[in-house]
């Protein structure tokens, strides 16, 4: 049963962010249409009035252009908040060419991002942006002549969500690695091909539904498998879902209104994943099969078992990419924490 939000229709929320949340929330809940909504009229702010961009202004816009269910409507989205990045540009120099760089990331434009990118070093802030950084680097990699190179040694976390999946993939950011959760976050969208090519890794539902696709694609990569005692992962995946979604039982994958998100790409994803079962034990049942048959008589190191609420952290992770254990606590997130993923 989906969530009744009809009670907070009456909420206007004076913050921008806070607007484009709700319309997000609205458009995860069923109501089609509520994120792009939520994304026109801030947008109608912004020229009306003195509102400055922000780090999570622009996150939220990039998520709200793409959350929705047509793909024609986010990409004509993203073209109107390309045209709000330019009227920033001599007012928030740094925000402006970071919006517009990640959205030319969005639309997969090579070449405009490229330029978009070099831009970035003419701005003279001394604030740092850790964006800048990662864009740049993503814009290194995308102009090489030997890219994309598919036999780089990609990390795939594929273990299923409230696993431990944030935690390893902060684990992976931590020691070097360029690596997505979910959604890219620089675009705010599912990540697609260009993204599995650009970064280094990758985890969450996105991952553990292709993972054999994703090791035809990357021969050389490494999988990460994150486990959890089943009963504790019963409970944080009912809970999860039931307050993100409203969904109680996997079949309620199969509303329309909920297979639809980020234009049909939801769907696939948590249907093959959990719409399929009448249960969500059935559901971890069958991922634990699809692992442990794939990885059947994979060469050693392709594969790592791993339990970040059993106590597993840096030393048995570090030992299997190869890097060394850094002198801080691994990064535990999400404990008891429903929303996150």
């Amino acid at each position: 049963m989906m969530v009744a939000l009809e009670h907070v229709y009456h909420i206007q929320p004076r913050r921008k962010i806070a607007r484009l949340r709700l319309g997000c929330l609205y458009e995860q809940a069923g109501e089609t249409g509520a994120a792009g909504r939520a994304f026109d009229e801030v947008i109608e702010a912004l020229a009306m009035e003195r509102i400055p961009l922000s780090a999570g202004l622009t996150r939220m816009l990039l998520q709200s252009a793409q959350i929705g269910p047509d793909p024609t409507a986010s990409s004509d989205r993203l073209h109107i908040l390309s045209e709000v990045a330019h009227r920033f540009t001599n007012t928030q120099p740094l925000e402006a060419r970071i919006l517009g760089t990640c959205i030319q990331l969005a639309l997969e434009n090579r070449d405009r991002f490229l330029t978009a990118s070099r831009q970035l070093e003419q701005v003279d802030d001394p604030r740092p942006d850790e964006r800048v950084a990662q864009l740049k680097d993503l814009a290194t990699r995308w102009a090489s002549p030997t890219f994309p190179d598919r036999g780089t040694a990609k990390i795939f976390v594929i273990g299923l969500s409230r696993t431990g999946t944030t935690s390893t993939h902060h684990a992976l950011a931590r020691l070097g690695f360029q690596s997505l959760h979910w959604t890219n976050d620089l675009t705010g969208a599912l990540p697609r091909r260009l993204d599995f090519d650009l970064f280094d890794a990758a985890s969450d539902t996105p991952v553990a539904a292709t993972f054999e696709e994703l090791h035809a694609v990357y021969p050389s990569a490494r999988f990460i498998w994150t486990r959890r005692d089943r009963e504790s992962w019963v409970k944080s995946v009912a809970e999860h879902f039931a307050f993100g979604l409203g969904i109680s039982q996997p079949a309620e994958f199969s509303n329309p209104a909920v297979e639809q998100l980020y234009g049909g790409g939801f769907g696939p994803i948590h249907q093959s994943l959990y719409g399929s079962f009448e249960s969500w034990e059935a559901a971890l049942t069958a991922h634990d099969e699809r692992v442990v048959r794939h990885f059947d008589g994979a060469p050693e190191g392709t594969l790592l078992e791993f339990r970040v609420t059993g106590g597993d952290g840096w030393h048995k992770l570090c030992r299997f990419i190869d890097r060394p254990v850094p002198d801080e606590p691994f990064p535990h997130q999400n404990h008891g924490n429903r929303a996150a993923r």
